[in-house]
């Protein structure tokens, strides 16, 4: 049987049911307090349904609430039922406040509208089925959300609350939080400005979930902040078929553990966070047509440092999917998997496409982890700001691109491991600015496929497996055909250098098996772009074989081996290229004539040779400045066999030329980083431009890197520091060799991790 009707004041009853309007009329003077107790057998009540909020006997006081006088309370307080359901099925009904108790549900039946002008409470879940709830500041109403609190639009269905936080900490198994479904649907929690999920399911994955779906809208405008879960919990915020969700003040988002925050958006669906500052313990997927873009955002930055498992990071899927990043500045996957291979992955497939284009550097894992950056089937990832890669030497970076895919990357020359290739013909690796590959990093590309690079190409590698871009036709075997591939010189105008690492051969390809450092086929300059390639032989690749180094271009079924657009240029200084014509691996210097400098070759001009007219002058490009100390140094590296980095005449290349150059030639000393003769405030403003922090290279010479390292750091500083003389007072500063010595001055005299801009001697 139903239990007992908990007691209630007779006179009170009886006024309620005499003179409702009398009380409607009485303003908000005295609330009255009104329960839902649902069905009863009490004789002395009506039997109420238990289910309709228009049925009197489901009310405490055998009223139906309507007017300002009214204080609602659906499963809270205790002598009265929880866990209830309770459909509002009037046309339109005003209240003080509402009061819904954790487990219950309101439900708003089609075309009817509640409307609370004081306060609402909201601990249970708000079930819009096409009808309307008001609880906002337009009318003055306070409302608090409970951590077990849900809202659910659909149908039409509008449900704005003025709430100013929110918390899901009490649910710890899988919900919908909050759901927006069809045309019309609205969830306006606009004056929120905080999120926390931080629950714990404790035991297997759960997901909490916040969705627009077929058109429905959520309004979280305000939102700031989003915390995530903890453990390995998630949080889904997901726009599918054409639903909205506004995060357009979100900043910041956050977890804990393994929890995390996926941004979701599919089919016809927009999704914009154009105010992102910090990002960490989130993933962002984009498929079947749908955007998700940080357009009109700041530079910001992301992490999945604490993400220590294997995660897809990003993921652009389908064609007309785009995930548009283009204000990230960087990205930092330092994380360690305590135990295993673990792997974050950057994926665009399937014609999906990545906007990464502001980040410049990207911190990889530690221990023996791995980041891959794949794009396949079509997709297309830009980082065409990238310049800096740092991290373990132990953990690897993987940039992968596989069927006509393409990846674009800006400065290739780094600090970590990263293996660099293709896997497919059509496939294109788009290098904006120069590819200076370490021995830590690797290009490997498929046949047909192609590389395009808008500055220097240059590698110390002495293993041909780790820059393989070509390989030679077997003569003895008329299948076995010449390929590899097409590498695109396409800088703006400029001269592009091009290390030469063969091993010279001659035309005896029967002798080459293991690509020999050569192309496919080497394009100067483009149809729209003309640019000049000059060639050199700076690293030793281990094929000097006591002389020069040689180049090969094989040829592959974009036509032979060498092809010069649009009146570019190719020096060669010397040394020898051998390259495929019409099936003939052929010597090109054999095709300049007597006396002959320069040749005409396709729709361009191939040079012999290109000396320095003033000593110094490196890369021959009519100004001695801080490029030419930097390729000197590469030079003395290398053991450079070419004569224009012997600056002193002794016969060989070494750290003594580095010191004529700068000492003598330039008439300054290491330090003068604007080399106008002191080493000065102005010096210490370029290499504060220029910080790094040790390990992560840097910009040269130019930018701080005093003592050729690769970065700018505080040992730099130090050396600046100790080398310091004021404006126009020019001092001599020890030779290279003993930098080194100078360098522990940098302990004592920076900050560790900051620069040290500014400090000088008195």
């Amino acid at each position: 049987m139903p239990a007992p009707r908990p007691n209630r004041l007779p006179a009170r009853r009886l006024l309620l049911a005499l003179a409702p309007a009398c009380l409607l009329a009485a303003g908000p003077a005295a609330g009255i307090d009104i329960n839902w107790d649902g069905n009863t057998n009490d004789p002395s009540a009506p039997f109420g349904d238990n289910l309709h909020w228009s049925d009197p006997g489901n009310w405490d006081l055998d009223a139906v609430p309507n007017g300002a006088i009214f204080d609602v309370f659906i499963g809270q307080n205790p002598g009265f039922p929880t866990g209830v359901s309770v459909e509002h099925d009037r046309a339109s009904t005003s209240i003080s406040s509402l009061l819904l108790g954790d487990g219950s549900t309101l439900r708003l039946e089609p075309g009817t509208n509640l409307q609370v002008t004081d306060t609402a409470t909201i601990n249970g879940f708000i079930d819009g089925q096409g009808g309307n709830l008001t609880a906002t500041t337009n009318t003055g109403t306070t409302t608090t959300l409970g951590n077990r609190a849900r809202f659910v639009a659909t149908a039409g269905s509008v449900i704005q609350l003025d709430a100013t936080s929110y918390s899901s900490v009490g649910l710890n198994d899988s919900f919908t939080l909050m759901s927006a479904d069809g045309a019309g649907s609205l969830l306006d929690l606009s004056s929120m400005s905080s999120i926390d999920t931080g629950f714990n399911g404790l035991g297997g994955t759960k997901t909490h979930t916040i969705q627009a779906i077929n058109d429905g809208a959520i309004d979280l405008s305000s939102v700031t902040q989003i915390n995530g879960p903890t453990d390995i919990e998630r949080l889904d915020i997901h726009a599918n078929s054409g639903g909205t969700i506004d995060l357009s003040g979100l900043q910041a988002v956050t977890a804990t553990g393994d929890g995390h925050v996926r941004f979701i958006v599919d089919g016809t669906s927009s999704v914009t966070l154009p105010s992102l500052q910090t990002v960490s313990y989130a993933n962002f997927f984009v498929t079947s047509g749908g955007t998700l873009s940080d357009a009109g955002s700041g530079a910001w930055s992301y992490s999945s440092v604490g993400l220590n498992n294997s995660f897809t990071l990003m993921s652009a899927d389908g064609a007309g999917s785009l995930l548009d990043l283009s204000s990230m500045s960087s990205i930092d996957t330092g994380f360690n998997g305590l135990g295993g291979t673990k792997t974050h992955t950057i994926q665009a497939i399937n014609g999906g496409a990545i906007d990464l284009s502001s980040v410049s550097q990207i911190n990889g894992p530690t221990d023996i982890e791995r980041l891959d950056i794949h794009a396949n089937s079509g997709g297309t990832i830009d980082l065409s700001s990238l310049h800096t890669v740092a991290g373990s030497s132990s953990a690897a970076i993987r940039m992968q691109v596989d069927g006509g895919s393409t990846l674009r990357l800006g400065r290739v020359y780094n600090s970590q491991r990263v293996d660099i290739t293709s896997g497919a013909g059509g496939d294109l690796i788009d290098i904006k600015n120069e590819a200076r590959l370490r021995t830590g990093t690797t290009l490997v590309v498929a046949d047909d496929a192609a590389v395009e690079v808008g500055g220097r190409f240059s590698h110390r590698h002495t293993n041909e497996a780790s820059v393989n871009l070509g390989q030679p036709g077997n003569t003895t075997d008329a299948g076995d055909n010449p390929r590899g591939a097409t590498v695109v010189f396409d800088g703006s105008g400029g001269e592009q250098l091009v290390e030469v690492g063969g091993l010279d051969f001659s035309t005896l390809t029967d002798l080459l098996n293991n690509g020999n450092f050569g192309f496919g086929q080497m394009v100067v300059g483009t149809p729209g772009q003309a640019t000049e390639v000059v060639l050199l032989d700076i690293a030793d690749n281990g094929n000097r074989a006591g002389g020069f180094e040689a180049l090969y271009l094989y040829g592959n079924s974009n036509g032979d081996g060498l092809v010069i657009n649009n009146g570019s240029t190719l020096v060669l200084n010397d040394l020898n290229v051998y390259t495929n014509i019409g099936g003939t691996l052929t010597s090109v210097i054999g095709l300049f004539g007597p006396g002959q400098t320069t040749i005409p070759f396709d729709n361009g001009f191939i040079e012999l040779r290109r000396e320095p007219t003033t000593a110094g002058d490196v890369n021959v490009d009519g100004v001695i400045d801080t490029k030419d100390i930097d390729l000197t140094y590469e030079a003395t590296a290398g053991n450079s066999p070419h004569q224009r980095f012997n600056l002193n005449g002794d016969g060989s290349t070494d750290m003594a030329d580095l010191d004529e150059l700068v000492q003598v030639i330039l008439a300054t000393s290491y330090g003068d980083l604007d080399l106008d003769g002191d080493v000065d405030d102005a010096d210490f403003g370029l290499a504060f431009a220029g910080f790094s922090g040790p390990g992560i290279l840097g910009g040269g010479y130019g930018s701080g890197d005093i003592d050729f390292d690769g970065d700018t750091d505080d040992a730099d500083y130090g050396l600046a520091f100790a080398a310091f003389t004021g404006p126009g007072a020019p001092a001599n500063v020890p030779e290279p060799a003993s930098l080194a010595l100078l360098g522990l001055l940098a302990v004592s005299l920076s900050h560790r991790g900051g620069p040290l801009l500014g400090r000088q001697r008195r």
